[in-house]
């Protein structure tokens, strides 16, 4: 597949579809909370170059429950000489300068299509320019208020491309971001631990999930061990005088942060007032007995099977 190996084919060319077509965007198709990775591909050889008209991995429920890859799709156009079907690339390089309260400046780095005629762009899903260049003045926005821009590219043909990765916007802030990374403590109790973080900067969006990682070591592995939405978290599934590793990750809507410090302790053992029992409750299927063991000779239970068919 690599045209520089000195093994690979003399007769062909090959290219990955989807990172052709896609230069900007990862593509992942396997994805957990904590690891993502691209690992599924179509290849074409130099005689489809010129045919490719989109490829997209399908981050949809049912490629989730089909496999736990996400499925590569790959469209062609056999009549390519004929009419144009594929769409410029997606724009990429977004980013911007808050003017004033009420103004915006946007810039992103232009395409190089041979073919490309012009851009849009997107404010809040709807359309507020259509130009050439690649600079925008967006004014008369209200102040301490969120706006999501977006461009797209068309070509001569009118094929628009994909939406580029959004940026989003508060003038009253400034480019809003992902979180940056929690501080995270630990304080021990009879029984448990309980882990407290702050946040420093929330990138400018609310927090939506705290992902909580647990290892049993510091060099890890970690593993994702609970979500939560709050600002602390109780582990009661923990055994006394053994220590446990700790750190977290928060996320708002643009996405995780980097991981916070990792923390450790052991909880503490639990312990009762002098002279108190621990009895079962009202209700309870707690049920106390004392077993007994009995040995029986291997050689005494035929005796004992004849004697009791003689005493039914």
């Amino acid at each position: 597949m690599n045209n520089s190996d000195p093994r690979s084919s003399k007769n062909h060319q090959f290219i990955d579809v989807y990172r052709e077509l896609n230069p900007y965007n990862p593509g992942y198709t396997y994805i957990d909370p904590f690891y993502q990775s691209r690992i599924d591909y179509i290849f074409v050889n130099q005689y489809f170059f010129d045919a490719l008209v989109n490829s997209t991995v399908a981050e949809t429920p049912s490629g989730e429950i089909g496999s736990d890859h996400l499925p590569v799709n790959a469209w062609f156009n056999m009549d390519w000489r004929s009419f144009d079907l594929r769409p410029p690339v997606s724009p990429h390089g977004l980013n911007g300068t808050v003017m004033n309260s009420t103004a915006f400046q946007l810039t992103w780095d232009a395409n190089t299509e041979s073919d490309l005629a012009y851009y849009l762009v997107y404010r809040n899903d709807t359309v507020i320019s259509n130009q050439t260049q690649t600079v925008l003045n967006d004014t008369g926005l209200t102040p301490n208020l969120i706006y999501r821009y977006e461009i797209t590219a068309v070509d001569t043909s009118g094929n628009e491309g994909v939406k580029s990765a959004p940026l989003m916007v508060n003038t009253s802030r400034g480019i809003l971001t992902k979180p940056g990374a929690p501080i995270l403590s630990i304080t021990p109790g009879e029984g448990k631990l309980i882990l407290n973080w702050t946040v420093p900067d929330n990138g400018g969006l609310p927090i939506e999930k705290v992902y909580i990682l647990r290892g049993g070591r510091e060099t890890g592995p970690f593993k994702l061990y609970a979500t939560t939405t709050g600002n602390s978290f109780v582990d009661s599934s923990v055994y006394p005088q053994i220590t446990y590793y700790y750190k977290i990750v928060v996320a708002n809507f643009l996405g995780k942060s980097s991981e916070s410090n990792i923390v450790s302790a052991a909880p503490l053992k639990v312990t009762t007032e002098p002279g108190e029992e621990t009895t079962p409750t009202e209700g309870s299927s707690f049920v106390s007995f004392n077993p007994v063991y009995f040995i029986i000779p291997f050689a005494v239970i035929p005796l004992l099977a004849r004697r009791y068919r003689k005493s039914k």
